[in-house]
């Protein structure tokens, strides 16, 4: 049996929140690659056989539905950072992890609030203590100092937990 990718979309172009010509790009890309693009419809009727779109029944065996869901799971690593202008007291390089999960819903016939968007997002997700940056004397705690000696190390955000909700007009 042939693989035949298909990509449904309820919107009228792939990729809608991104500018017209990276959403033209994108289609043509995937058209190029030979998967079939089908937009401004819905998808109903999901079973183990295939899916419901209009009229016609696709027969399938692998879906991947993502229906406005997102999920990033990213990684930032700061390298080492010194204190001072000779660079005589350092702190080690750190890794915080962040995780972000969101819904999106569009709503094609309103008229006033064109979509919902609701996300979750976590930052410093092991809760790691860390140093997150250093200053060198560059906010004015000290009237004077020419040598550089005089640091102010930034103590890193804890797990922090944070919910937001986002209207489209």
């Amino acid at each position: 049996m042939p693989i035949l990718p298909v990509v449904l979309r309820c919107e009228p172009r792939v990729l809608a929140t991104f500018p017209e010509d990276l959403q033209i790009s994108a289609m043509k890309q995937l058209v190029d690659l030979g998967v079939e693009v089908r937009t401004g419809i819905h998808a109903t009727n999901l079973t183990e056989n295939g899916l419901q779109v209009g009229d016609e029944f696709i027969r399938c065996r692998v879906k991947v539905w993502a229906a406005g869901n997102t999920a990033s799971f990213v990684g930032k690593t700061t390298g080492k950072r010194y204190g001072t202008y000779d660079n005589d007291n350092a702190v080690g390089n750190v890794t915080v992890f962040d995780f972000n999960l969101g819904y999106t819903r569009h709503f094609a016939e309103a008229n006033f609030v064109k979509s919902l968007t609701l996300g979750v997002n976590i930052t410093n997700v092991f809760d790691k203590n860390y140093l997150s940056s250093v200053s060198i004397n560059d906010q004015g705690y000290v009237k004077s100092d020419p040598t550089g000696s005089t640091m102010l190390w930034n103590i890193g955000a804890p797990r922090t937990v944070t919910f937001t909700l986002g209207l489209g007009f």
